[in-house]
């Protein structure tokens, strides 16, 4: 095997044992369980926790494609925006409660 394909062996090694690292059986931001039974919102979806940064070791976390999707375009500031205004909205009682557990 030439230098180059082992090298790309390796390489493909490597980053198959970082994905094994960062897969979670369930979403870690949803906690909903990960599965691929044609619900698409449940399915795995690779995120970038940084989007600016790309996909590169350290800033990469398998998460629901329904978390990535609300996450896909949204600030910080308007998520929190959102959940403010749940909360103004709800009735006392439901405000007491953690949103989500």
């Amino acid at each position: 095997m030439a230098y180059r394909d082992k090298q790309k062996s390796k390489d493909w090694r490597d980053r198959n044992k970082e994905n094994r690292r960062i897969y979670n059986e369930s979403c870690p931001i949803l906690h909903i369980k990960l599965t691929h039974d044609g619900n698409r919102d449940h399915s795995p979806s690779l995120d970038r926790i940084i989007p600016q940064k790309g996909y590169v070791k350290g800033n990469v976390q398998v998460i629901s494609l329904r978390a990535n999707r609300i996450k896909s375009d949204a600030t910080l500031e308007e998520l929190e925006r959102i959940v403010e205004n749940l909360r103004s909205h709800l009735c006392p009682a439901v405000q007491s409660t953690t949103l989500l557990e």
